[in-house]
């Protein structure tokens, strides 16, 4: 598809980039998707942009999105900042990112009658869903953020599950089980925050966020790679926080 000569520049390119301050990397990312530069360079077939977002308020920069579905209510939370730290790394890499803040959009987890009715044909009338659905075609990694509550997601992480992972969208009835459709989506991190241990989770709670979450929801819908990450004593020593925080930098 392309050249060698091509393939060696952009090699070197990387070399450069790697030896170069994170800020200097943004600068010298930024300038070369201009359109001034593209014209200089002659580069047109290589540069691949899309608008921005309706809503989010992030520009894309590439084709493919992280998509970070947060479900927590409070904006002063520990979650907050995980979520605050995820976006700033983000934003410090040439990579887009959307976030889906379920409790900002007021996204209603609850099946209502009409919607019910409408399951079995793989649509709905809440529009927060078909929002949510188009999200998710352009994803290419998931980040999810959310508290550890009686055993398992947050109501509203649910209701999202039940509500927009419809049929013909994130999967397909077939004689031998469920096939995912989201087969888009390379990898899923899962951020979740609790005051028990993680042993004490995944031996005497049933290891709902390895076996069911991952294991079952996610597989099931197409992801096939995901992690799991989990702070715990929320409440603990501000220092463990900040270790967490760090971890969670390298591992988005």
């Amino acid at each position: 598809m392309f050249g060698a000569g091509f393939i060696q520049d952009m090699v070197n390119r990387a070399k450069e980039n790697r030896a170069m301050l994170p800020s200097k990397r943004r600068s010298r990312y930024l300038e070369e998707r201009s359109p001034m530069y593209a014209k200089r360079q002659n580069i047109y077939p290589y540069i691949d942009t899309i608008p921005a977002v309706a809503g989010t308020g992030i520009c894309t920069k590439t084709k493919f999105m992280t998509t970070i579905i947060f479900a927590h209510p409070w904006h002063g939370s520990f979650n907050k900042a995980i979520l605050d730290t995820v976006t700033a790394e983000l934003q410090s890499r040439p990579v887009s990112y959307q976030v889906i803040d379920l409790n900002k959009d007021n996204f209603n987890p609850a099946m209502t009658e009409r919607e019910l009715s409408l399951f079995a044909k793989g649509e709905s009338s809440d529009p927060l869903v078909s929002k949510y659905q188009n999200m998710l075609k352009d994803t290419e990694n998931l980040i999810f953020i959310f508290p550890f509550w009686w055993s398992g997601v947050p109501a509203i992480l649910k209701g999202f599950f039940d509500k927009v992972m419809l049929k013909n969208f994130a999967y397909t009835a077939t004689s031998s089980g469920l096939k995912g459709k989201l087969t888009h989506i390379q990898s899923a991190t899962v951020i979740v925050t609790g005051q028990a241990p993680k042993w004490h989770v995944k031996y005497f709670r049933g290891n709902p966020i390895q076996k069911t979450l991952i294991g079952a929801t996610l597989k099931t819908i197409g992801v096939k790679k995901a992690k799991w990450l989990y702070c715990s004593d929320v409440y603990g020593a501000p220092e463990k926080r900040e270790r967490f925080l760090s971890k969670v930098k390298s591992e988005v």
